[in-house]
């Protein structure tokens, strides 16, 4: 299977090879961004058909993710050791808590808006609210001392093709 037999769009994603003999299809290649992985097949392309799917998915309902900043439900100062916890709102549209991986990303604050020394806690859905809207929810304890600033972002479930496409990111 040569290169004429790739399908790629205009921003180099591309779903399997289909040779043009018609015969069986042998490899695949996901492409996220210029970087193009070979998949190995079996029972006819099944993993390679589902990460397009799912990709594709993605891509198409991102743009309908929105997460409110996080909300921490404690006044400060915090001492070493003591935990408190962080809420975000977040609406996923048409994706589902399944498909999306909500974290807090936190760390040390170098000024008012540069963190550095990040760090990400995985937050989970405390409630459904409905309508594609979701509060998640976290606890996170106090390391060391200093200032410390966190947002929240989200990212695909899923394998690493998927979940680290770098359009596929959404920032509080």
């Amino acid at each position: 299977m040569g290169k004429d037999d790739e399908r790629v769009d205009e921003d180099g994603h591309a779903g399997f090879l289909q040779p043009k003999d018609g015969g069986r299809i042998r490899k695949a290649v996901l492409y996220t961004g210029s970087n193009g992985v070979q998949l190995p097949l079996e029972n006819d392309a099944a993993k390679a058909r589902s990460l397009v799917a799912q990709h594709e998915r993605l891509q198409n309902l991102w743009n309908g993710i929105r997460i409110k900043p996080p909300v921490k439900d404690a006044a400060e100062p915090f001492r070493v050791g003591q935990t408190f916890h962080v809420t975000a709102e977040v609406t996923l549209g048409k994706l589902r808590p399944d498909e999306v991986e909500l974290q807090l990303y936190y760390g040390h604050l170098k000024s008012v808006e540069v963190m550095t020394s990040g760090q990400t806690q995985q937050m989970t859905v405390l409630k459904d609210m409905g309508d594609g809207h979701y509060l998640y929810a976290c606890n996170i304890t106090c390391r060391d001392s200093g200032r410390y600033g966190f947002t929240a972002r989200s990212r695909p479930k899923g394998d690493d093709l998927i979940k680290f496409a770098p359009e596929l990111i959404t920032w509080a």
